[in-house]
C-alpha cells in the first residue's frame, strides 16, 4: 500500500469510530462504486 492510501485508510477508520460508521458506510459504498475501496 502507498503512503497515501494507507493514510486515507486510517483517515476513514476514524472517521467510522467518530460518526458511528452510518456516514462511513455510504461513502464507502460510494467508493465500491467508483472501484477504490
Amino acid at each position: 500500500m502507498t503512503k497515501s492510501s494507507e493514510a486515507f485508510h486510517k483517515a476513514i477508520s476514524l472517521y467510522e469510530v467518530q460518526n458511528k460508521q452510518t456516514e462511513a458506510d455510504m461513502l464507502r459504498d460510494k467508493l465500491q462504486e467508483i472501484g477504490i475501496w
